[in-house]
């Protein structure tokens, strides 16, 4: 079952949300097809949404708000993200004792969704990172990433699982092969670090997508 937005939410971002923030908050909900599954908008952490959910899906789309800003300006720090202009989309944590949280972020006008995760207890930038991408180049190229946010192995903690799929256009030639391919892997928290992992063997992604 999908159960994007619902009249509760939408009820507490009216009531609820400090004004200055709303219009920002509300482009969450105009991304209906960014997130998928069972959401609920239970908080506000300055212009994020703090949102809960079984499991997430992030799907590249295209962000536009009045006033976008800086990673840095929201308190994230910004490495290979210092020079986007972002709109603020929602927030969630890793964990049941909300210490390690999440915050997505669109780059203003383009298909492209990231996602920091932050220490909230020490406020160390643990990952900052493309959750979401559409790249096309007509005749040449098409890539795509994905992730999903969710607690596969049932230990109370959430893992990001992340699938970019490229297709090549081009046909090989001797001065270059055709590159078309699918890369997949996962971060896993362990010891309050996210550690890179190859995309385990057990799970499909279909059965990632069946869980939505």
């Amino acid at each position: 079952m999908k159960n994007v937005l619902n009249v509760f939410a939408l009820r507490f971002l009216i009531t609820r949300v400090d004004p200055k923030w709303l219009f920002c908050i509300m482009l969450f909900f105009s991304a209906a097809l960014f997130a998928q599954g069972q959401i609920k908008v239970v908080g506000q952490e300055g212009p994020f949404p703090v949102i809960q959910f079984d499991t997430l899906q992030i799907v590249p789309q295209k962000m536009a708000c009045s006033a976008p800003v800086s990673a840095h300006k929201v308190g994230l720090a910004a490495g290979a993200s210092q020079s986007k202009a972002f709109c603020c989309i929602a927030r969630f944590s890793l964990d049941p004792q909300n210490r390690y949280r999440c915050y997505l972020m669109g780059v203003q006008e383009q298909q492209e969704i990231w996602l920091f995760v932050q220490d909230h207890e020490t406020q160390a930038i643990l990952l900052e990172m493309e959750a979401a991408r559409l790249e096309y180049i007509p005749g040449t190229m098409r890539s795509l990433t994905n992730a999903w946010i969710v607690d596969s192995d049932g230990d109370g903690l959430r893992e990001i699982f992340v699938h970019t799929k490229l297709i090549d256009y081009e046909f090989p030639t001797e001065l270059g092969s055709n590159i078309s391919g699918d890369k997949m892997y996962v971060y896993r928290l362990i010891q309050g670090k996210l550690e890179f992992f190859d995309w385990p063997g057990n799970l499909s992604l279909g059965q990632l997508k069946e869980n939505r």
